[in-house]
């Protein structure tokens, strides 16, 4: 009896361990196919955005005051993809034009924006001397002018930077590897294409908080910890994304 008992447990044990084990391979399995699910959401509506706005205006604007004509544009795309923190165009000559959504205090406080600041246009210009003018100018929810600020420690050549070049030697859609957003300490990509004629190079910075956030919903367990990470082991998204900055 003794050795029925041993050899039934020790099967019922295998048994339910086996059972166990399928049971959370297809419940990993669910959870990656909803987190591939995600990142296409959010990453598809920045693509369409981002190959529309190199039709505009804004890829053949010569001067500051000719982008500020078409900046709703950008706010636009901003205002309408959650995850998308930033959309700027890199020009040919140097010129940039960056156009920032300041969703929360920190943003605000960071730029030192006015109260009632919803985005924040930061512009360098390149004048025909070769005098280099950088700008802040502010805009409220209602995209109405508020304030410029002339910003003569805001030094950026967008022509040095890995998504210009990449996007300038190709006609398609360039996905950046992740980093740390110098500005908001956000981890994230930017996709970045050519305008038709090549004269600009378009960029959208796009953030996976959401995507970490996601992670706390797919949990298996109330102890159980997921995240997304890349072959080589450095880690996209974890629900506790501050745990992961360095």
């Amino acid at each position: 009896m003794l050795l029925v008992a041993v050899v039934i447990i020790t099967l019922g044990y295998r048994g339910q361990k086996e059972g166990m084990l399928a049971y959370t391979t297809k419940i990993v399995g669910d959870a990656g196919q909803l987190v591939e699910q995600k990142a296409h959401r959010i990453l598809e509506p920045a693509r369409l955005s981002l190959r529309l706005l190199t039709g505009t205006s804004l890829a053949e604007a010569g001067t500051l005051e000719a982008r500020l004509q078409s900046v709703n544009i950008a706010m636009e795309a901003l205002t309408a993809s959650q995850v998308s923190s930033a959309v700027y165009v890199g020009y040919t000559n140097g010129d940039f034009l960056l156009v920032r959504a300041l969703e929360t205090p920190a943003l605000r406080n960071r730029f030192d924006a006015p109260d009632l600041a919803r985005f924040l246009v930061q512009s360098v210009e390149v004048k025909p001397s070769g005098e280099k003018v950088d700008q802040y100018i502010f805009y409220d929810n209602k995209r109405a002018f508020m304030e410029r600020r002339m910003k003569a420690d805001y030094v950026f050549d967008p022509r040095a930077r890995p998504w210009f070049m990449g996007a300038a030697n190709t006609r398609n859609t360039l996905a950046s590897e992740p980093y740390v957003f110098f500005s908001t300490r956000q981890v994230g990509i930017t996709l970045s294409q050519a305008s038709r004629d090549g004269g600009a190079i378009f960029g959208i910075d796009i953030v996976l908080d959401d995507l970490a956030k996601s992670l706390t919903e797919l949990k298996i367990t109330p102890n159980s910890q997921m995240a997304v990470v890349k072959r080589d082991g450095k880690v996209l998204a974890y629900s506790d994304m501050s745990e992961v900055l360095v």
